[in-house]
């Protein structure tokens, strides 16, 4: 993370999960907000979308390829449509409306969603406890 940190809205943590409020007037189409959360004593971001209805989404900013961040910690994460989510890492891309891979080596996977929902003047975004994949837990997207 960098300076930058500090400019990007912070979570109200709880016991078993969190939220953030990003003010809405920071989500407009053709952008992405970032956000900072702690989740399970880590540190993270996520990130707000409109999608072709208008409506925002919002995400973990993490790849299911391989668990990075999908910006060079810029705060980019749509690609030159404005419409698509990219991993700058490697080069996925994923539908802003719904967060599943397109294209690239996250292909059949998709992005960890998050409840988003408006409060006032501001989105607010739950942030719920990471589940933990395994031979117990198989991913299903």
């Amino acid at each position: 993370m960098n300076d930058a940190d500090d400019e990007w809205p912070e979570a109200a943590h709880g016991e078993s999960d969190a939220f953030v409020r990003v003010p809405a007037d920071s989500v407009a189409p053709g952008q992405s907000t970032l956000f900072s959360f702690v989740r399970d004593g880590q540190r993270t971001t996520g990130f707000v979308v409109v999608g072709s209805d208008g409506a925002p989404r919002a995400y973990v900013n993490r790849c299911p390829h391989v668990p990075y961040p999908l910006d060079f910690g810029d705060g980019e994460v749509l690609d030159h449509d404005r419409k698509t989510i990219v991993c700058a890492n490697h080069g996925a891309r994923f539908d802003g409306d719904t967060g599943r891979c397109v294209w690239g080596p996250a292909r059949g996977r998709g992005l960890e969603a998050l409840a988003i929902a408006l409060d006032g003047d501001a989105w607010v975004v739950t942030i719920t406890p990471e589940v933990i994949y395994g031979p117990d837990r198989p991913r299903t997207d």
